[in-house]
C-alpha cells in the first residue's frame, strides 16, 4: 500500500510517496504527538485515532499536533487530517506545502496492490 500526493495538473509525478504492507501503513501507533512506528526507514503514524495519518523520515523529529508540523526534511513528509476514526478530512501536508486545508490544487493518492 502506498500513500502519495501530487499537484492535480501534474503528469504522473508525485511530490512525495511511501509504501509498505497494508498492516504497517494503516496501523495504530498511539495518539501522542511523537507516537509512531518505524519500518524500512519510514516513520508511520496511524489512521484510527481521530487525529492524523501519514509518514516522515525515520530518525527525524515528529511534531504531530492535528498533523505533522515539523520542518526537518519536509520534502519527505505527508500528513492528512482524520476528523474521526478512519475518516479523512481536508489537508494538511504534501511535502513542504503545509497549507492544504482547503486547497484543491493537490491530490491525495492511496495506491493498493494485489
Amino acid at each position: 500500500m502506498m500513500l502519495a500526493c501530487r499537484i492535480n495538473d501534474s503528469t504522473d509525478n508525485v511530490q512525495v510517496a511511501a509504501a509498505d504492507t497494508r498492516t504497517i501503513v494503516t496501523g495504530s501507533y498511539g495518539t501522542g504527538t511523537t507516537d509512531h512506528f518505524v519500518a524500512n526507514g519510514v516513520g508511520w503514524y496511524g489512521t484510527n485515532d481521530g487525529r492524523s495519518w501519514g509518514f516522515f523520515p525515520a530518525g527525524e523529529a515528529l511534531s504531530r499536533n492535528s498533523c505533522d508540523t515539523q520542518d526537518g526534511m519536509g520534502e519527505k513528509r505527508l500528513c492528512w487530517h482524520t476528523l474521526a476514526i478512519n475518516e479523512l478530512s481536508f489537508g494538511y501536508r504534501c511535502g513542504t506545502n503545509k497549507s492544504l486545508n482547503s486547497n484543491s490544487v493537490y491530490q491525495r493518492m492511496i495506491l493498493v496492490g494485489d
